[in-house]
């Protein structure tokens, strides 16, 4: 229905009010009602395509449907899932026989194995190589001098315990494997030198120093009783004229000089340090020397055969050096039948004696000498101790003096005396025999042959 409202209207000489009736416009506004502002259907569809547009939003749904795909695959089928595990190592076993004949595997066809296995696919999808131990056991039927190969059947078992034990072991691939069994042995060489090299003609290469003399072999058995010798070797295309220090390899050798290189052999070293002296080569006169020489006795009476040799030695040391003397000489032990000495080579430290002569002979020269034989009466102690007191209980001794012909022939046995030397003797005491002296009285050109003694009473 309609509205009225009142509406003033004004008139000449009166006022008063009229109702109006609503017009058709404003009926129509009344009888609608008004409709709340918002958003439309196109427009919601519209904001909705615009989430793909945000990063946020596109991120966060990818992850959801991942995580929904995840456990739709993984608890589907779960129970019974099979799967390879792959390189498992596999471990070799020795019977306790084996063991106390000292065997070992020295080579073996597979060094892994694969392993299929069957279980709930959230366990078995955890299980590695580390989780599974296949086995094999080594056990000889019989001994055996050489290297024997055998088939060993391989079997695998769990590792780990709880949870990660819930699958089915289902087969080893490959089922069995081959290996080769001998006794393990070690055996100790000496090391020889075999480094070639050569010498400058005026120097001398002295025996090769190795750094270490022996070395340990070991493997199997029947490989290191072929071996007869292990070298050093080296080859030095130089030719050396000072010491040289080359590092080595070692090498194994049968008897036949044919080279053992077998794999399972092993040599507690690889290389040795071979040092090789080189020394100058000299030739040096030999010069004959005398315990005590008599006054007027000149070297010149004394002929050396061979006269000279040739040595070898450091350098700063030997190229100095002009005579080598030799040991001395002595006189008091000459025969004067045949007055020839034997008198040793010795050499310096560090030298060496190319010649390889280490005795000369030394002829004395007699000429104008004679000997003649005393018997002394003069016997006497001297340098007795503060508390000792001596009595000498020789009375006299036969002395034979050697010296010119002319001073044997004017000397009587007064002129001769024996002294016994008692210095540094104080503990002696009772009937003892002393060695003795022979001296002659203002004579210095003649000398006692032999050696004296006496007796004397000491308290």
């Amino acid at each position: 229905m309609g509205v009225w409202k009142k509406t003033p209207e004004k008139k000449e000489g009166q006022g008063h009010l009229l109702l109006q009736q609503p017009s058709a416009v404003t009926k129509e506004k009344c009888s609608k009602p008004k409709k709340r502002p918002g958003v439309s259907a196109k427009e919601r569809k519209r904001n909705f395509y615009q989430l793909f547009y945000n990063n946020h939003f596109v991120l966060a749904l990818s992850l959801v449907i991942a995580i929904l795909i995840w456990f739709i695959v993984s608890y589907s089928n779960v129970s019974n899932r099979p799967r390879v595990v792959y390189d498992v190592p596999i471990t070799l076993e020795m019977s306790e026989a084996a063991q106390e004949e000292g065997l070992r595997v020295f080579a073996q066809s597979e060094d892994t194995a694969n392993v299929s296995i069957s279980g709930n696919g959230i366990v078995i999808n955890r299980i590695t190589a580390e989780d599974i131990q296949v086995v094999g056991t080594v056990a000889p039927a019989k001994s055996s001098d050489g290297m024997v190969t055998y088939t060993i059947t391989l079997t695998a078992v769990k590792k780990g315990g709880g949870v990660l034990s819930d699958y089915e072991i289902v087969k080893v691939e490959p089922s069995t494997i081959t290996v080769d069994v001998d006794a393990y042995v070690e055996k100790s060489f000496s090391i020889d030198s075999n480094v070639k090299y050569s010498v400058s003609s005026t120097y001398f290469a002295n025996t090769p120093i190795l750094s270490s003399e022996n070395v340990m072999v070991s493997g199997p058995r029947s490989v290191v009783n072929k071996v007869s010798t292990v070298q050093a070797e080296y080859d030095i295309h130089d030719s050396l004229t000072k010491t040289a220090t080359v590092s080595t390899k070692l090498m194994a050798y049968d008897q036949y000089g044919i080279a053992v290189t077998d794999e399972n052999l092993e040599l507690s070293m690889e290389n040795v340090e071979v040092t090789i002296p080189i020394y100058l080569r000299k030739d040096l006169s030999l010069t004959p020397m005398l315990v005590r020489t008599p006054s007027g006795f000149g070297k010149n009476r004394l002929k050396v055969s061979p006269d000279s040799i040739e040595v070898a030695g450091p350098e700063e040391s030997l190229s100095g050096m002009r005579e080598m003397s030799l040991d001395p000489i002595d006189l008091t032990k000459i025969d004067f039948d045949n007055p020839v000495f034997e008198a040793s080579v010795s050499l310096p430290a560090g030298f060496k004696n190319v010649s390889n002569v280490w005795t000369a002979q030394v002829e004395v020269d007699l000429d104008g000498y004679t000997q003649k034989t005393f018997t002394v009466s003069n016997v006497s102690a001297v340098n007795a101790g503060e508390n000792q007191k001596v009595e000498v209980l020789t009375g006299a001794v036969r002395v034979t003096l050697a010296g010119p012909e002319e001073t044997i022939a004017s000397l009587t046995a007064d002129d001769l005396y024996v002294q016994a030397d008692l210095t540094g003797q104080t503990s002696l005491t009772g009937t003892v025999e002393l060695a003795a002296t022979v001296g002659v009285t203002g004579r210095t050109d003649c000398w006692p042959i032999g050696k004296y003694t006496v007796n004397a009473f000491i308290e």
